[in-house]
């Protein structure tokens, strides 16, 4: 019975009609593999590390993000564009407070509501002073009053010997992060 073939060429009349036959002949012979395998080995191993070092670092760079992640974050409709750099700000503070030092509470308040301005600032509101902005996004937005927050940031600015502990610090940051949500959520 008779099967039809489905190669229409052979290797051995592609190698003939090159003329690469004797060539072919001496890169596939077992004394010239059996020389070289040194060679390969040697080769498996540094193409091995090459690969496992172009994947640690690619792993370990930014460049997965800013060539190919960045692009489909800004494309997600439910996440702003200001919202991504907000929370990585806001995870920063959260780091602030675990840190566990008077000092770094005290950064952490500054930085929040120096995040609430400039949140304000970005979504169009206008004003010279913080309690100004305050008292525009509270006619457009509901969020608790924030000015408390910002006597503490101003005691810990203005006032050198000013004790922070960690309760006042959350409630503070409690606080500030209320109003940004309420704010973003507008």
């Amino acid at each position: 019975m008779y099967t039809p073939s489905l190669i229409f060429f052979h290797w051995n009349d592609i190698y003939d009609a090159m003329h690469i036959r004797p060539f072919i002949d001496f890169i596939s012979s077992a004394d010239l593999q059996h020389e070289l395998i040194i060679v390969q080995v040697v080769f498996i191993f540094f193409t091995v590390a090459m690969l496992a070092a172009l994947m640690y670092f690619y792993a370990n760079s930014s460049y997965i993000y800013w060539n190919f992640l960045q692009g489909l974050e800004q494309a997600n409709p439910l996440q702003s564009q200001g919202t991504k750099a907000i929370n990585k700000s806001w995870d920063q503070l959260i780091k602030k407070i675990e840190a566990g030092t008077e000092q770094e509470y005290k950064l952490a308040i500054i930085e929040a509501d120096a995040l609430l301005q400039e949140t304000l600032q970005d979504r169009g509101y206008k004003a010279d002073t913080f309690e100004e902005l305050v008292t525009q996004a509270r006619a457009k937005t509901t969020f608790e009053d924030v000015i408390p927050a910002h006597e503490v940031r101003n005691a810990v600015v203005y006032d050198p010997n000013y004790h922070l502990d960690l309760a006042v610090a959350k409630k503070t940051l409690g606080e500030y992060e209320q109003a940004i949500k309420s704010i973003l959520s507008s």
